[in-house]
């Protein structure tokens, strides 16, 4: 017993210490205003969204993908179907033939990795938007991330993630949990620490992410690529080209 007091002791004390040196840093870290960025250079960007089985929120995410106050013909959307065995395929085609934006719809196999891998292959932009397909978001969030991407140069760009919930007590338990491990993610990012972000809002450079595409994309492990990708980046680039986009108009919702 005195000896799992001695360790857990300096364990309590050690991971106080870094929630209140992350918590400090998140604070510290400054929001970026879109609305006040006045850069008027529009990047080329793609938007990759793999889809599996999201009949329920294709059409609410096609939605907020038609709102974007970012030129249309500057960004493309490239939906990649995983294997679907509802009608998501059928309804993003649908959406797609009575739109105005710049669609592609393919198909994939072997998971999610490899369907990011199959639509960056075809991706035409400079800058490349990941979004999970279960996601809502404003109408500024691809003029956010272009008008970040021009100010910082940065070739991996992590996106804040909001977590939806009910009126439960474990719904906001969850809630919480998930703002705390993001904010959290965001401070070490800010400290040239990155330790993780979510592929669920994400943007990089798309001729980084073909240069590593074969350790992100192909490995045995079916998930972890917006973790191998930062790993990469950090390991050839440095740490210091790993942002976080603290902005309320980058904010997705899940």
């Amino acid at each position: 017993m005195d000896l799992f007091i001695y360790i857990s002791i300096p364990l309590v004390i050690f991971y106080a210490l870094l929630i209140e040196t992350l918590s400090i840093q998140w604070f510290k870290m400054p929001v970026f205003k879109c609305a006040e960025s006045v850069e008027n250079s529009f990047t080329k960007i793609s938007i990759l969204i793999p889809f599996r089985n999201e009949e329920q929120n294709l059409v609410k995410l096609f939605q907020d993908l038609e709102d974007q106050q970012y030129p249309k013909t500057q960004f493309e959307v490239i939906f990649i179907d995983d294997e679907s065995s509802d009608d998501s395929l059928k309804i993003i085609q649908k959406l797609m033939a009575k739109s105005a934006l710049n669609c592609i719809s393919l198909s994939s196999l072997g998971g999610k990795k490899k369907a990011i891998q199959t639509g960056l292959n075809q991706a035409a932009g400079d800058l490349v938007i990941s979004l999970d397909a279960d996601v809502r978001f404003g109408p500024k969030l691809i003029q956010c991330y272009n008008r970040y991407y021009h100010r910082t140069k940065a070739k991996l760009i992590a996106g804040p993630v909001r977590f939806t919930n009910d009126k439960s007590v474990l719904s906001k338990v969850f809630s919480l949990e998930f703002s705390s491990l993001i904010a959290s993610a965001a401070a070490a990012i800010s400290m040239e620490k990155p330790m993780m972000l979510n592929a669920a809002n994400m943007g990089f450079e798309r001729k980084v992410a073909l240069e590593f595409q074969d350790h992100v994309y192909q490995s045995k492990e079916s998930s972890g690529d917006d973790q191998f990708l930062m790993e990469a980046i950090e390991k050839k680039y440095g740490a210091e080209q790993i942002h976080f986009l603290k902005s309320e108009e980058a904010i997705t919702s899940t």
